[in-house]
């Protein structure tokens, strides 16, 4: 899980081309997906996309973790 950490662990936004490389896609898919909606946290500076990292590191682990996800939303909370 070392792509989570790495996001977890920043502080700025993230670009398309560094997404894509962390990703090991292309910049073209990034956008690809981005438009179909499937990539969270994107927002624009100027005409130029970017990401927070922290909502990427949720959503990959949602996307690569789904059981321990899931079970996280579903546990009892007692006091």
């Amino acid at each position: 899980m070392q792509i989570i950490e790495t996001l977890e662990n920043r502080k700025d936004a993230v670009k398309v081309s560094e997404l894509a490389r962390l990703l090991s896609v292309t910049p073209k898919h990034i956008y690809k997906t981005r438009a179909a909606g499937r990539i969270p946290g994107a927002f624009r500076v100027n005409r130029a996309l970017r990401f927070d990292p922290q909502i990427l590191a949720e959503w990959l682990k949602r996307e690569l973790m789904p059981d321990v996800a899931a079970s996280r939303g579903k546990q009892k909370r007692t006091r």
